[in-house]
């Protein structure tokens, strides 16, 4: 690899949901400043007695109403920081995990002009399925990449980032009236009203859809 060639960083999480498989692939320059970036979102203002709190993990199956704002805030950060993308990306029925993967990195190597060795290194959510099989060491060797690690979501906030961003893409996609729930929902959480989980997820997914229309450039859906 060249020596001004571009570090990547790439974490990758999963969803397989009655028979809607997809991986989405959160693409990071600069992994130290986005999760410092993440992180301070993550901070409460300090309560009576000066102490600060953050919010707990932020996953897509598990929404909360004390940290939907942090996942919108999230959001907006993807949108801001230079160069940070996401794809949704096929998984087609029959396929392995780590066949996908390697097919994304082969296609964002070529569109990227990267040379072999790659300088990427991917980062997969952890998954029982394939705890013992090392598919890291596949990826790794068969990719041509630097590294691939597997990392535990609930202490990476980069991870739990790509789920946020993978279960909002495929609402948006399997349900684009989102869009127009939103300002409800929105007004309603706004005035300290409860939502049930499905309509957390629905706010957010609208809020995401909002973001994709008025500038696509953070957020590709590649699974068709």
């Amino acid at each position: 690899m060249g020596p001004n060639e571009t570090p990547w960083d790439i974490y990758a999480d999963e969803r397989k949901v009655c028979g809607d498989y997809a991986i989405g692939f959160l693409i990071v320059p600069n992994t130290a400043s986005f999760l410092h970036k993440l992180y301070l979102l993550r901070q409460r203002p300090a309560d009576a007695d000066g102490r600060t709190r953050v919010t707990r993990e932020i996953h897509w199956n598990r929404p909360h109403l004390d940290s939907l704002q942090v996942a919108l805030n999230w959001i907006d950060c993807v949108f801001k920081h230079f160069g940070a993308k996401f794809f949704c990306y096929a998984w087609p029925p029959g396929e392995t995990k780590e066949l996908v993967v390697l097919r994304f990195l082969a296609e964002f190597c070529k569109t990227k002009a990267l040379e072999s060795p790659y300088n990427v290194v991917v980062f997969l959510d952890f998954d029982s399925d394939h705890a013992k099989s090392r598919i890291q060491n596949t990826i790794r060797q068969s990719g041509r990449i630097a590294r691939c690690y597997h990392l535990d979501s609930t202490n990476n906030d980069c991870i739990q980032c790509c789920d946020l961003l993978l279960g909002a893409t495929c609402l948006v996609r399997s349900d684009p009236t989102v869009r127009l729930s939103y300002s409800d929902l929105q007004a309603i959480f706004n005035a300290g009203g409860k939502l049930r989980d499905s309509q957390i997820k629905r706010l957010i997914a609208g809020y995401l859809a909002g973001k994709i229309d008025s500038d696509g450039t953070a957020v590709y859906d590649l699974r068709s």
